[in-house]
This record gives C-alpha cells, structure tokens and sequence, in this order.
C-alpha cells in the first residue's frame, strides 16, 4: 500500500509539472526583462501549485522571491522566507547539539553513579567479608579454648578419681589390717567374739577409719572445685559458640536471628523428655 501512495504521488508531480513547466521559464523570461507585472502573474500561478518538482524548484523560488523582494524557498509544501529557515535551521542544529550535550551529561552523571553503587555494594561486601573473617576467627578461638577446657576437665577428673580410689584403698587397708588384728586377738580368747561386727565396718566404710590421715584430701577439694569451675567455664563457653554462630548466619545473610533462635526451640523441643514426666532431661 505504501508503496503505491508513493507512485501516485510521483505521477502526479510528474504531471502537474509538465502541465506548468511553461509557468517556471516564463517568469524567468519576465525577470531577465524586469516585466514585474509579468513577474506577478506567474508568481501567482505558482503561489498556487502544491506541489513543485525538484527539477524546477530553484526557478519557482527565483520568481516568487522577485516579487516579495526577499528570498522565498519552498519547503515541505509550503513557502517560507529563506532567513527564516536559516533560524530554523540554526535553531534545530541548535537544539540537536543540546539534545546531544544533555545526553552526554546524563550518560556521565549515569556512569558517576553507577560507579559510585558498585564502590558502595564493593564497600559493603568487603565490610561483610571483614566481619564474617573477624567472626570465624574469633569462633575458631573460642572452640579451641572449648577444646583445652574439656581436655583439662578430664585430666582433673582422672587425677580426681584416682585420688578418691587411693582414699578408699588406704581406708579399706586400714580397717582390714585393724579388724585382721582384733580377730586375731579374739580367736585366741574367745571365738564366739571373733565374728566381726559389721555395724563397725559399716560405719568405717562411710565415715573413715579413726586413724585415718589422708595427706591428699586438701588436694582431693581443690581439684573438686576445679571441675566445677572448668564445666561452669565450658557453659559458657559453649553460649558463646552458639551465639558467634548465630551472628555469622546473620552477617552472612543466610537466617535472621530469629529464624535461628526458633529452629534452635524447634530442636529442643524435639529433644526434651517432659512428654513422659522427666522434666529438664534432653536427648542427645
């Protein structure tokens, strides 16, 4: 369809210019003899066109110029004055190179920008990068330190254990060797007092032998509270574990406080006995 608009366009020119070719060479004709009537006439004729060939567009210019005493041109179907299309023309380029020049501008203020988000995002990442290294390291550390309190809890428990065995092997030797002694003794008087009275043992056995001097029991105390204050120690630091690993899920944006808190109630609950009437016993 566009392309016949086109061609019925052309013919027309084409027409309408063979039609009044004679207008354009008369009043060229009228100007090289100065006849302005002639001039006037012809101007008028081709005032009225519509359509003007490019072939015979500089001889209709020449001739309506000559009777408006100022340079006509004719531009998209219509007569303007040659200046004004000049200012038109100057004002255009005018505009296109503002259009240009503000395109730059924003293309540069658009890249300032863009550079000063990824300095930003580049600054935030490397803060969090610093944090989480900072964070590990410090977990790192307080595992370790976990670690040399639990190896330090055992050795006192084992140092503590055998200290209460050689308490309850020097005290068993005691009563042995003075019961041995009382038996001996009564067996040779009276044999029916020789039977050993168990309510004694019993009571040596709970309470200690009456000659009994224990040189390690100072030691045995010490080392008793030691192992509380090393599992009070390992409490704590197993919170702090806990709470390091929290902050770097959260720094790392993988859960948010909460979520982790709740997924560690979710986990206890699991856990917990008090279904069954043990109340503060856990699996493991």
């Amino acid at each position: 369809m566009k392309k016949l608009q086109t061609l019925i366009t052309f013919l027309f020119v084409a027409l309408a210019s063979s039609s009044s070719a004679y207008v354009y060479d008369a009043c060229e004709a009228a100007i090289a003899k100065g006849d302005t009537a002639k001039i006037q006439e012809f101007a008028d004729i081709i005032l009225n066109i519509k359509i003007i060939s490019p072939r015979v567009r500089e001889k209709a210019e020449n001739c309506v110029s000559a009777v408006s005493n100022t340079r006509m041109v004719f531009r998209q179907l219509r007569w303007v004055e040659a200046s004004k299309e000049q200012k038109v023309k100057a004002a255009e380029a005018k505009r296109k190179q503002e259009v240009a020049a503000e395109k730059r501008k924003r293309k540069a203020e658009e890249a300032v920008a863009e550079l000063e988000r990824e300095k930003v995002a580049a600054d935030a990442r490397q803060k969090v990068k610093d944090q989480l290294t900072s964070l590990k390291a410090g977990l790192r550390k307080i595992e370790k330190q976990k670690s040399c309190v639990q190896a330090k809890s055992s050795n006192t428990s084992i140092e503590l254990d055998a200290i209460t065995k050689r308490f309850e092997q020097q005290n068993q030797s005691l009563i042995l060797n003075d019961t041995h002694e009382v038996c001996t003794k009564l067996y040779a008087s009276k044999k029916s007092e020789a039977l050993l009275n168990q309510s004694c043992v019993d009571a040596f056995n709970q309470m200690g032998h009456p000659n009994l001097v224990f040189s390690e029991g100072e030691k045995k105390a010490v080392l008793s509270a030691e192992v509380v204050s090393l599992l009070l120690l390992e409490l704590s630091l197993n919170k702090d574990v806990l709470d390091t690993q929290i902050e770097i899920l959260e720094v790392d944006g993988v859960m948010t406080k909460q979520a982790v808190n709740k997924k560690l109630s979710d986990d206890l609950a699991a856990k917990s006995c008090v279904e069954f009437g043990y109340e503060g016993l856990y699996l493991d």
